[in-house]
């Protein structure tokens, strides 16, 4: 059961006692501890339609008042807004979950500038000065590592030998058209749900849009940020030797025609693993399917995880038990020497 309190509204951890301390800083919300809070908390939901933040500029302008507000939180002052619509009511895994034994009050853990960090209690907050349990531990979310994500989206359409398919309909043992080796079976598909929430406290979670036209595609292709796409041309050629070479979609990004998709309100990441890295054609784009040893595996649930492991055995300890790329990943430094004189070919 969620909490009945109605509105978001988050309240700085210093709010906060953890057994009766501070939260720590390398476990700041063990599983089983006591949790309390004190003080006035911060809504996020103002009753005026023209306090709510909308799209790009709003998220910012949010992400640059909530820091600013925290000195005042304890002296029960300052507003500002978000939409409802960033916020999930969902538990999600990484947050943080108290409850009173029969109320539960999820949240997420929200870090912002000199060092401070926000608790953002999307349904209401649990009573102040009551005695609570923590029941589910947030995740600790270390700084951005070079790992990826590489995912699709959902509504995404992929090449296979009977024509496109919405990836969300594939299944293991299903195929799809390769640019290297023709059809090749689908051996493990994954999902990850992101939702508005999580988005808000990880920009860095926000899918990438590749508007239609940008890659020669009829439509828009929306994908994670480290998905790769394939790139070609004379430059690529004479720089690197090769005719062909997959970049991240984040270091695409030119605010015009590959950008944050900052319209997304939640996102669905789906894996498609075949038996080697392959380029596959999504929505008439090439770009890459799932490769394990370069994914960042820290978010595949426990079943997902057993499965792959079936299939790519020791993946989780050798991240070359996969095998090679199918063609030269560059650096977002290399992509910038190939965009220096203009815009390459992939976005002319």
């Amino acid at each position: 059961m969620l909490g009945a309190c109605a509105g978001a509204q988050v309240i700085s951890a210093v709010q906060a006692r953890v057994d009766g301390h501070f939260p720590s800083a390398r476990t700041p919300f063990p599983v089983g501890s006591d949790f309390r809070w004190f003080g006035a908390p911060l809504r996020l939901d103002g009753a005026r339609a023209a306090l709510l933040l909308n799209g790009a500029e709003g998220q910012a302008d949010l992400r640059a008042r909530v820091p600013r507000t925290v000195a005042k939180l304890s002296r029960g002052r300052g507003s500002s807004a978000v939409p409802l619509s960033l916020l999930d009511p969902d538990e999600d895994p990484a947050a943080l979950i108290v409850t009173d034994g029969r109320t539960r009050w999820p949240a997420q853990v929200v870090p912002v500038a000199n060092g401070e960090t926000l608790l953002l209690f999307s349904d209401g907050l649990p009573p102040a000065n009551a005695d609570l349990r923590i029941v589910q531990s947030p995740t600790v979310q270390d700084a951005p590592t070079e790992k990826k994500t590489i995912c699709f989206t959902a509504g995404t359409l992929l090449d296979t030998p009977d024509g496109p398919r919405a990836i969300e309909d594939l299944y293991p043992g299903d195929r799809v058209d390769t640019r290297d080796n023709g059809p090749q079976e689908v051996l493990w598909m994954g999902l990850r749900r992101v939702s508005g929430a999580r988005m808000f406290a990880m920009p860095r979670l926000r899918p990438v849009r590749i508007r239609a036209g940008a890659m020669g595609n009829d439509t828009d292709l929306v994908v994670s940020p480290g998905h790769q796409m394939l790139i070609s041309g004379r430059k690529v050629q004479a720089l690197w030797n090769t005719a062909e070479v997959l970049v991240r979609a984040q270091d695409m990004i030119d605010g015009v025609r590959v950008a944050v998709d900052h319209s997304a309100t939640e996102a669905t990441y789906l894996h498609v693993l075949t038996q080697h890295h392959q380029v596959l054609r999504a929505n008439g784009v090439w770009s890459e399917s799932f490769h394990p040893g370069e994914a960042d595996l820290s978010h595949v649930n426990t079943a997902e995880m057993e499965e792959l492991l079936d299939r790519v055995p020791g993946i989780d300890t050798d991240n070359t038990a996969y095998g090679p790329s199918a063609r030269r990943c560059l650096s977002a430094a290399e992509l910038a020497i190939l965009r220096h004189d203009g815009p390459p070919r992939y976005l002319m």
